[in-house]
């Protein structure tokens, strides 16, 4: 160095001279700051609440930025490293991995999955009802019942068919099977009831007097005061009527060869 000159040794708070030829070091005095946060100018530091943020001391003063973070293309990214990512998913307040499924909270007949970053919720797919007349269930529809003109029947029931006395119709596995129901009788001109299948041989009216098993129509000729006689069925003279009361005082009919 030459002499008188001036310098300051790296990392160090002393001032040294040139004195013909030697050095001589004195301490450096600093003056009282009159900033606000005090430091060595080019220190820089992380917010103490806030590791996301970076600090530096410029003149005595902080300043502090966020971490930089690039742009996360998806619709529901996590944070990592104060920045937020596409390599998972946070959806209803909890995180879900790349590729994970589960059943929508909201939508029991509808699962999501986390692809990227971003979350889809779909229907769960259902498998097909191999049968006619299927019952939907809480999702899909299922063959373990019928589905059969608007009313629901449980697999294994039995129940009357809307289309006549005389039908009747099972549930098998979402199958519905209907019959008409066999009609026996011995007689050759059975008494058949409105809205009944199957005629009776036997009846008995209040209202008419009708010749049972042979007769549909009233015999004009039968009576109350004929009751205890016999009348002929004019239209076969092969039967004749006796006229007579049954149960609860109603007149009746009972024929005879």
């Amino acid at each position: 160095y030459e002499e008188g000159y001036k310098w300051q040794p790296e990392g160090s708070c002393s001032r040294c001279t040139c004195v013909n030829g030697e050095t001589v070091c004195t301490h450096t005095h600093c003056a009282t700051p009159v900033c606000l946060h005090p430091t060595k100018t080019t220190e820089r530091f992380y917010h103490p609440t806030d590791s996301c943020q970076s600090c530096g001391c410029t003149n005595g003063t902080v300043r502090c930025q966020r971490k930089p973070c690039p742009f996360a293309a998806c619709s529901h990214p996590i944070v990592q490293e104060c920045c937020r990512t596409c390599e998972g998913c946070l959806y209803e307040g909890r995180e879900r991995a790349h590729g994970e499924r589960w059943d929508d909270s909201s939508d029991p007949c509808a699962a999501c999955v986390c692809r990227e970053g971003s979350v889809r919720c779909e229907r769960k797919r259902c498998p097909s009802s191999n049968c006619k007349h299927p019952v939907q269930r809480q999702c899909c529809m299922s063959c373990d019942g019928c589905m059969f003109q608007g009313k629901e029947y449980a697999d294994g029931t039995e129940f009357a068919d809307d289309n006549g006395p005389c039908g009747v119709c099972y549930c098998y596995g979402g199958e519905v099977v209907c019959t008409k129901i066999p009609c026996h009788g011995e007689c050759s001109h059975p008494y058949k009831p409105p809205g009944q299948c199957c005629g009776e041989c036997e009846r008995v009216s209040a209202v008419t007097f009708l010749c049972p098993c042979i007769y549909l129509e009233p015999l004009s000729n039968c009576t109350a005061a004929l009751i205890g006689n016999e009348v002929l069925a004019t239209d076969d003279p092969c039967f004749t009527c006796h006229c007579k009361v049954q149960e609860h005082d109603l007149p009746s009919l009972t024929d005879e060869v």
